[in-house]
């Protein structure tokens, strides 16, 4: 099996090597609709590997200073507003003929096909994910008690680290948070430095988070209609720093 994966990675390596993966149409179909497939499988295998209890880091990696790095994310938060998406027509899809005609190397499902306009009603789009802390917000302030499978009730020492002068306001909270840890695949990282991490949850999971934060979860369309406005307020900026921008998606 070994022996075959070498093979096939040589002659991949090949087809870029010889150019024939931009200058024949099959051929370049075939490495990105081999991309597109293994990529898919790498997105599976990293949900089943995080939520694996005997997951290694690779080989050679050094563990980042996570308690580190959630001081310099809380350093730069800034608030989750909403932004007003006006109504706009945007293009979606792609032109796969099928065949080896003309310039068509990429490969569209059927699904994707073909280009076509359409219009999107106006909106209002928060300008992040949800992130860990919002969702332990969230199951805090409705009572509920049952975490994503991204996150562990900790059993280590390290993931149960407490954190010295709660506000009392946020006292409930604090301690909803202590004692979980969000999965990785250099083991659980205490919770309470991953609060700036997206959460990773299920669609009614997420879908309960968001009408709780007051809207729902965007459809396709509408997130490329955010996208696309986005993109319209960054060519607009002059200089770039000085006009308002959405904060990951253009920021």
């Amino acid at each position: 099996m070994i022996d075959f994966q070498a093979r096939v990675r040589q002659r991949v390596a090949d087809l870029y090597k010889t150019d024939r993966a931009y200058n024949d149409a099959w051929a370049g179909r075939v490495l990105w609709l081999g991309f597109e497939h293994e990529v898919m499988h790498l997105e599976t295998l990293l949900y089943m590997l995080l939520q694996s209890d005997r997951t290694l880091p690779p080989a050679g990696t050094v563990r980042p200073d996570f308690e580190q790095l959630a001081a310099k994310t809380a350093s730069r938060v800034i608030e989750n507003e909403w932004f007003d998406i006006p109504e706009q027509e945007i293009t979606i899809g792609i032109d796969d003929p099928d065949n080896a005609d003309g310039e068509a190397r990429h490969f569209g499902w059927d699904v994707e096909k073909p280009v076509r306009k359409m219009a999107v009603k106006a909106l209002k789009a928060k300008a992040r994910p949800i992130t860990n802390e919002e969702y332990a917000k969230y199951l805090v302030e409705i009572g509920k008690d049952s975490i994503p499978a991204s996150w562990i009730v900790a059993t280590n020492a390290a993931a149960k680290e407490q954190t010295d002068g709660a506000i009392t306001g946020e006292a409930k909270l604090q301690d909803f948070i202590n004692g979980k840890a969000a999965r990785t695949v250099y083991g659980p990282v205490p919770l309470q430095y991953a609060l700036g991490w997206p959460v990773s949850a299920s669609y009614d999971e997420l879908a309960g988070c968001a009408a709780y934060m007051g809207g729902r979860i965007p459809t396709h369309e509408e997130i490329r209609s955010v996208y696309v406005y986005a993109d319209k307020i960054k060519k607009q900026e002059q200089p770039p720093a000085s006009g308002k921008t959405i904060p990951a998606v253009n920021g």
